[in-house]
């Protein structure tokens, strides 16, 4: 490679590097909860960088906050090694991002750095899952015995639902019941409410699982419970309707719609139990930010860099420093 084409890319690598420096400066800045303390000045281990663009030196202001902190930062750069001859650009990001932190960690005693590979560093990567959650967990309290209120609330729904199904069988083995749709849509109701415990069984589990995860996410979980309890009410509505019909025709014995008033009554009450789980989710106070820093962080393409003190976390993807 010419001399030309080097210090070109030399001075795209600074342009970079003084970028991301001011990121992750402006990020400790804002994390600082303090007022600031003197410059440690002598402490601090000296690193010198002979580079033509002096890219791995941190600015002069760099070096003036890494000696105001006076609390301590952990720094995780979250990335997956990339191949240089397939992803050149994805691979000088992560290396420069690498380069930047270690920096931090040289200059300051305060900060300490890590670097994991998520697909690969199962335990760190639970560990820092572990931390980010214990940050905001006086936020997450209440939500999260509302979210498990719910979930009891949805076993009991179920138990209450597929405990109609002997009492709609009685009624289509009825000689008095004529064939038609509502004969029809009672037995539809009793296929309906068999496979709907198997399904809310499932449903039970995926939420379980969540919840016991290192980072939950407790807003899937709330859609999850919703979107459930949103189709068991929309067929319920339909099954009331169904009765309905067959209370007020004149040709459906009385004997039926004795038994039909019994359980159009039954399906309500689930209908208003489904409800009230509904309402109780809605009003469900989430922490929106412990659910963008979730975010940010476990999407499963994404390579980033988590700064954090005991209160604070802040997420920066790799491909913008």
């Amino acid at each position: 490679m010419d001399e030309s084409k080097q210090l070109a890319i030399e001075k795209q690598r600074a342009r970079r590097n003084k970028y991301s420096l001011n990121v992750l400066v402006s990020i400790l800045a804002v994390l600082l909860v303090v007022e600031l303390v003197n410059w440690f000045g002598t402490r601090h281990f000296k690193r010198f960088d002979l580079t033509a663009t002096r890219s791995h030196t941190l600015a002069k202001h760099a070096h003036k906050l890494m000696g105001q902190l006076n609390q301590p930062y952990e720094i995780y750069v979250l990335a997956t090694p990339q191949d240089p001859t397939k992803n050149p650009n994805g691979a000088m990001a992560v290396q420069s991002t690498l380069d930047l932190v270690d920096e931090y960690d040289r200059y300051s005693q305060l900060i300490r750095t890590e670097h994991i590979d998520p697909a690969r560093d199962i335990e760190q990567m639970r560990r820092v899952y572990e931390s980010v959650h214990n940050r905001y967990a006086s936020d997450l309290v209440v939500a999260v015995e509302q979210i498990v209120q719910a979930r009891r609330d949805t076993r009991v729904l179920k138990q209450m639902l597929t405990a109609y199904v002997p009492m709609i069988e009685p009624v289509v083995q009825m000689s008095e019941l004529q064939e038609g749709s509502l004969k029809q849509n009672l037995s539809a109701a009793i296929v309906w409410l068999n496979r709907l415990g198997t399904d809310m069984n499932k449903l039970d589990e995926e939420v379980g699982t969540n919840l016991e995860s290192p980072l939950p996410d407790y807003a899937g979980t709330i859609s999850l419970l919703r979107g459930n309890l949103t189709k068991i009410n929309e067929i319920l509505v339909q099954m009331v309707r169904a009765m309905d019909a067959g209370i007020n025709d004149p040709n459906t014995a009385d004997t039926v719609k004795d038994h039909l008033l019994g359980l159009k009554e039954s399906f309500d009450q689930a209908r208003q139990t489904a409800g009230r789980i509904n309402e109780n989710l809605i009003r469900v106070n989430l922490s929106q930010e412990y659910e963008q820093v979730r975010a940010s962080i476990v999407k499963s393409s994404s390579q980033v860099v988590v700064v954090m003190n005991d209160k604070t976390i802040r997420v920066m993807p790799v491909q913008e420093m």
